[in-house]
């Protein structure tokens, strides 16, 4: 596949992750507020970047959702094809890491950290969160670098 083929399948794939995601979290509680965030996704449908960073943000939002419509959402993204298994395996794997080394190097890994610990607060050990929470705040504290 060339470089642009993943673009464009990777684009699809977060549109896709996201549509389902609002629609799940419009069941939970409906309101206006979930088309104007269909309007900031489509205005976004080309932009990979942003696009990730409305999945990431919908992912936190969807985290608190209740335990139906969790399942319910996990069931549609992988009938749509996202392998939630192999994304959340790489995820623990990629936190794991950057815990036992003891610091975040990048704003990526604060990005991957802080979405971890984001949808954490309601099913991880108070003690898993705070040491997030500490390597989150030294990494702010020092700046980006």
């Amino acid at each position: 596949m060339t470089r642009q083929a993943d673009t464009a399948a990777e684009r699809a794939q977060l549109l896709a992750r996201c549509r389902l995601a609002i629609d799940a979290m419009e069941r939970a509680e409906p309101g206006k507020q979930w088309s104007d965030l269909r309007s900031v996704l489509e205005a976004s449908a080309n932009r990979v970047a942003g696009l990730r960073q409305i999945a990431r943000e919908c992912a936190v939002m969807a985290a608190l959702l209740p335990a139906s419509l969790r399942l319910d959402l996990d069931e549609a993204l992988r009938a749509a094809g996202i392998d939630l298994d192999a994304e959340r395996s790489a995820e623990v794997a990629e936190v794991a890491a950057i815990r036992a080394r003891g610091r975040i190097r990048s704003e990526r890994e604060y990005r991957t950290v802080q979405a971890y610990a984001d949808r954490l607060v309601t099913h991880a050990t108070s003690d898993e969160y705070l040491a997030l929470g500490a390597l989150l705040d030294e990494f702010t504290s020092r700046g980006a670098t």
